[in-house]
């Protein structure tokens, strides 16, 4: 970078617009900016870096203190600069935020910071930030960067050379970005006192763990540790854990042997108590069945008495009574039956008369039994064959009927046979089918994951090609605020080229104007002369007072509008420039790679295309796997209708064969009744029987109407009659027969009762039982020799099993099941109490051991990340005190102590040098720290021992090889100027002298050095200077 022209306008100590002409100097060299204190020639350089970065160019003063007190309220405050950077031209316009008065109306306002730079190619930038942005773009410095490299100022450079260690550490953490060491070395000590404490958490934990060791007896070490724990002991803690739950484990084994042992002896002892109990309680039967066989002995007299009683009632009920029931019967039928007899001869004689005149009549009548007895059969036939009819017309209903059902059943078994071929078939096709369906539930869902990704990614994709548009949207809008902007600069530039033009030749005719107000004897405002022998006088051409400010105006209103529209323009830029770097961003996590601007959006459409056909093939492939879903289920729901179809089929045909076979046998019953009821049918047509049977019945019925009438009554007495002669014969055959019985019957009871040992009929009834209570007392007499029988089967049964058993004392038996039981409850508790410590101390040891892994693994790491952190941070034992940011700051310091030493011996005729002091206090932390070599002497000082004059060619030195070393590692980058803001007065002449050659050295390689200093030999030594006057009214340059 190297300055070409420089304006300032109410800016610092200059009132109105001061201008720098750079390109007058020429291209390289020394020059000098010189003039009074406080006249502002550090104000050139503020200017500059306000230009360029919007910074001042020394820390004591800030940019809004850079208005000029001398300015009046309708005075602008911007600096402009033009300068080349690698053959370019570049123009840079910044005004500062300051007050100003307003254009209407009293009072001021606030005029905000902008910024505009014209480029080399005529495209321009907008903004007080983006400006400074483009600008570090071009010279590919920062500001701090530029301080330090090009512009050394006033007093700030013998800072480097006075320092501390520590100071010096912070500068250079500045100027060399070594922060990222020192985070380097935070980040260790944090990593390593991390892994200490992650070391000393699992030592606790380790502690907590063995704390709860339980062995079998007491131990000295584990009780000695507990009091006291041991990190270093925990390996014996756990050899000696180790060996315990060796003796638990064969302590546990014998005493589970043990355990079954006692366990099989109290099976054995329980099972002959049980025997015991069993024999005893046999025994208790024993004596109760005794006792019940005496209760039972002492009934056997009343049991005697009821058997006499029974035989007696069963005697007379079942021998006796029977006789005695026959012969009272007989009696009584034998006296009614002599009643009845004289009744019904009385009866008779009425009956004769009567019947013998109804015979008489009956007997005119007879001749029409036979004509009836005709049409009886006529009669009857006809209805048989009407019936037959009706029979057969029905037969024909249900043969026919039984047909259909018979070719209805074949039909739907062919058919039932013909859908079980096709059902097996179908379920044969479907678990093949089903076999290329295993995997489509996972392989849906990896589908449907993809879909979500690419769906993610196309709604991405299609918003960045969104914002690509709004890109392209504001970018036009650029454009057409840029070439508006060039029209408002042309209309600028010629308002003014005009302002221009009349201010110069207003200024040329001023002469001619201060003539035109002359009077007589006044003194000449040029030359003070009061007599005017010929005045000058204004050319036709020039211009008045009101035109120039007529210009004026018209100028500041095309510098708002134009400042207005760069606004704009600056806006516009940063907002498409921050709308690029966040898609840069976006598409860089997407694509996870960088890529320019012009490839972005054929990059993101074409991902996009990509990403949207592997979408569809996904959603097809989705839709596919999806139908092939639902043709899986409904291949299962179908194989399962299938079976349970073929199963059903299967007992359907089944069911139609029963069918068939009933059908087939009604059938063949039915045609063999039709046949029958064919033959013997004497009629061709029912009508005709109907007649013929109506006719019969007509004539039939009035015959035997008539018939009937007579012959029932003729019939009614002649029956009566017969009934009543028949009935006396008969009655009277009975009185004599009954009469012989009856004399039977009563000699037979008298037997009876003789033989039966009845003294009498009242003796007889006096035994007479009914038969319920016969019953019930042959019951009780069976129960009562059944119950005998069952006691003197069980007394012999249990006297046999009591014989055959030893007598054994239970309680003996008993105190020895009581006594394993008490062994095996101290065997199990012992065994419990050494399984709960096998469990908690084999928990222990595995934890302990785990644990110890941990341990060992993060000290390892420890180990080395502690010695990193105390390498790095210089916190080695016997060792220098160097952390690794010093040590790295330690190399770029020797580089510029070089680079400084190359210069001070030249200044000082190679008596000093400079030199870098190893820390040799092991005790606390240096490296930065520097002495001077007196090479006169041979003897080092510090450098705070120099005289005013040589601290300032050491630290002048030192901040130009401070400046060349950060150029070197500045990636290149060309300055073509340098600044150099006071500090000579200080030197003598033959130091001054050397100091300029020492700057003269560095204007090789066409660079130009500037230097501020009030110095009077540096006024006659440097040919160009730019010279800084002060006056009351502001400063001005000349």
């Amino acid at each position: 970078m190297k300055p070409l022209e420089l304006a300032i306008s109410g800016f610092g100590p200059f009132k109105g617009e001061v201008n720098v002409p750079f390109e007058k100097i020429g291209e390289s060299g020394l020059f000098l900016i010189s003039g009074d204190t406080g006249a502002g020639k550090t104000t050139i350089f503020d200017a500059i870096a306000f230009a360029l970065f919007g910074c001042a160019s020394g820390e004591n003063r800030t940019t809004d203190s850079m208005r000029s007190d001398y300015a009046t309220g309708d005075d602008k405050t911007y600096v402009k600069l033009v300068f080349s950077h690698k053959g370019r031209r570049y123009e840079v316009e910044r005004n500062p935020l300051y007050q100003r008065a307003k254009k209407r109306g009293d009072g001021f306002t606030e005029e905000k910071p902008n910024a505009t730079l014209i480029k080399w190619d005529g495209s321009v930038v907008a903004g007080y930030q983006p400006v400074t942005n483009e600008i570090m773009e071009i010279l590919s410095i920062d500001y701090k960067q530029f301080k330090q490299i090009a512009m050394i100022a006033q007093g700030e450079f013998m800072k480097l050379l006075t320092a501390s260690s520590e100071e010096r550490g912070v500068i250079f953490r500045k100027v060399f970005q070594t922060g990222n060491y020192e985070a380097m070395q935070k980040k260790l000590k944090s990593m390593a006192s991390e892994l200490r404490g992650e070391c000393d958490q699992l030592e606790r934990s380790m502690v907590q763990y063995l704390s709860g060791i339980l062995l079998s007896k007491e131990n000295e070490v584990l009780e000695e540790w507990k009091r006291k724990p041991d990190i270093h002991k925990i390996n014996d803690l756990l050899e000696l854990l180790e060996l315990d739950l060796e003796e638990d484990k064969s302590r546990y084994d014998t005493l589970e042997v043990e355990n079954k042992e006692l366990s099989g002896k109290l099976v054995e002892l329980t099972t002959k108590i049980t025997l015991v109990e069993e024999q005893e309680k046999k025994k208790q039967e024993l004596e109760q069945r005794r006792l019940l066989l005496e209760d039972l002995r002492k009934q056997s007299e009343q049991i005697k008495l009821n058997q006499i009683d029974l035989q007696n009632a069963k005697k007379a009920l079942y021998q006796v009574k029977p006789v005695a029931d026959a012969y009272h019967k007989s009696r009584v039928e034998t006296e009614n039956l002599v009643r009845e007899i004289i009744e019904q001869k009385k009866r008779f004689d009425i009956v004769s008369e009567e019947t013998k005149k109804k015979q008489a009549e009956y007997h005119e009548h007879e001749k029409d039994k036979a004509r009836l007895e005709e049409l009886a059969i006529a009669i009857n036939q006809c209805k048989e064959e009407l019936a037959q009819f009706e029979n057969l017309k029905q037969l024909e209903i249900k043969i026919q009927s039984n047909l259909k059902n018979q070719d209805a059943i074949v039909s739907n078994e062919k058919k039932i046979e013909e859908q079980g071929k096709l059902l097996k078939g179908d379920h044969s096709e479907l678990t093949k089918e089903l076999q290329g369906y295993l995997s489509i539930d996972q392989e849906i869902l990896e589908c449907i994951q993809i879909g979500k990704d690419l769906k993610s990614k196309i709604t991405k994709l299609k918003s960045l090609l969104d914002e690509l548009n709004r890109i392209e949207l504001e970018s036009s809008n650029l454009k057409v605020l840029q070439q508006e902007y060039f029209k408002k600069e042309n209309s600028y530039q010629t308002a003014n080229k005009e302002y221009q033009t009349l201010e110069l030749a207003y200024f040329r005719e001023q002469a001619g104007l201060l003539a035109m107000n002359l009077k007589g004897e006044e003194p000449c405002p040029v030359c003070g002369s009061t007599k005017h022998p010929k005045k000058a006088e204004c050319s036709k051409e020039a211009p008045t007072e009101a035109m120039l400010n007529q210009a004026k105006v018209k100028l500041e209103s095309e510098t708002v509008v134009l400042n207005q529209q760069s606004l704009s323009v600056s806006n516009q830029n940063t907002k498409i420039s921050l709308m690029w770097d966040n898609l840069c961003v976006v598409c860089e996590e997407l694509f996870e790679e960088s890529f320019g601007k012009d490839k972005i959006k054929d990059r993101i459409t074409e991902e996009l295309s990509r990403s949207e056909e592997a979408f569809l093939q996904k959603n097809e492939e989705y839709r596919v796997l999806k139908k092939n879903q639902e043709r899986r289920d409904w291949c299962n729901k179908r194989t399962t209708e299938i079976s349970a179809a073929l199963e059903e089929n299967v007992q359907n045909i089944q069911n139609l064969n029963q069918e068939k076979i009933a059908i087939a046998t009604v059938l063949g019953q039915m045609e063999g009744s039709r046949e029958q009821i064919l033959e013997r049918r004497k009629y061709a047509t029912k009508e005709e029987c109907e007649n013929k049977h109506t006719a019969l019945l007509l004539e039939s019925n009035q015959l035997r109407s008539n018939l009937e009438r007579l012959e029932k009554e003729f019939h009614e007495l002649r029956s009566q009659w017969s009934a009543l002669k028949a009935v006396i014969e008969d009655n009277e055959i009975k009185e004599a027969k009954q009469k012989v019985t009856l004399e039977e019957e009563e000699k037979a009871y008298q037997r009876k009762l003789t033989e039966t040992s009845f003294d009498s009929e009242e003796s007889y009834l006096a035994c007479l039982w009914t038969e319920d209570k016969i019953e019930q007392t042959q019951k009780m007499i069976e129960d009562y020799e059944k119950q005998v029988s069952e006691q003197h089967l069980m007394i012999e049964k249990l006297v046999n099993e009591i014989k055959e058993t030893d007598s054994v004392d239970i309680q003996i038996l008993k105190d020895s099941r009581d006594e394993i039981n008490a062994q095996k409850s101290v065997c199990e508790r012992q065994k419990e109490e050494v399984n709960r410590r096998i469990r908690n101390n084999d928990q222990i040891y595995k934890d302990a051991k785990k644990q110890l892994e941990a341990k060992g693994e993060i000290q390892r790491k420890y180990l080395s990340i502690n010695e990193l952190s105390k390498t790095a941070n210089g916190e080695l034992t016997g060792k220098v005190k160097i952390a690794f940011e010093q040590y790295v700051q330690a190399f770029y310091f020797d580089t510029v102590i070089e680079e400084a030493n190359k210069r001070l011996r030249k200044m000082t005729f190679s008596q000093y040098t400079l030199h870098r002091a190893d820390s040799v206090n092991l005790r606390s932390q240096g490296g930065l720290e520097i002495f001077v070599l007196d090479h006169y002497t041979g003897k080092q000082r510090t450098v705070k021992s120099l005289s005013g004059g040589e601290s300032f060619k050491a630290a002048l030195a030192l901040a130009l090889g401070l400046s060349d070393v950060i150029q070197s590692y500045a990636g290149g980058i060309e300055l073509d100027s340098m600044f150099i803001d006071e500090g000579f007065g200080s030197l003598d002449s033959e130091s001054l002298e050397q100091a300029i050659e020492t700057l003269i050295s560095l204007t090789s390689g066409n660079r130009l050095v500037g230097i501020i200093s009030h110095v009077t030999e540096l006024k006659e030594r440097i040919d160009k200077k730019i010279l800084i006057h002060k006056t009351m009214e502001g400063s001005y340059i000349k």
